[in-house]
Formats: structure tokens, C-alpha cells, sequence
């Protein structure tokens, strides 16, 4: 009996374990995910930025 019970706590850490990791896993792949996203958008964001400050510039040097 003592036998079968140390067998089941081994299986349900070895689970336990593999659930933590696993988790883990998905959460860092996730974060990585909206860091990503977040960047991109920021990168969008700029160049939207970049693009019209340089269309009001050449606009500014046409009407000149």
C-alpha cells in the first residue's frame, strides 16, 4: 500500500510539474506575443509619425 501511494504522489508531482512548466511556457510565449505586438505597433506608430512630419515639411517647402 505504502508502495502505491508514494507511486501516486510521485505521478500526480511529476503532473503537477509538467502543468507548471507547461504554464509557463505559454505565459512566456504569450508575454513574448505582446511584446512583440506592442513593439509593432509602436514601430507603426512612428513611422505614421515620420511620414506625415515629412509630408507637412515638403509641404511647407512647396508653398514657400
Amino acid at each position: 500500500l505504502a508502495f502505491l501511494t508514494t507511486l501516486a504522489f510521485l505521478t500526480t508531482l511529476a503532473f503537477l510539474t509538467i502543468l507548471a512548466f507547461l504554464t509557463t511556457l505559454v505565459f512566456l510565449i504569450t508575454l513574448a506575443f505582446l511584446i512583440t505586438l506592442a513593439f509593432l505597433i509602436i514601430l507603426a506608430f512612428l513611422t505614421t509619425l515620420a511620414f506625415l512630419t515629412t509630408l507637412a515639411f515638403l509641404k511647407i517647402l512647396l508653398t514657400s
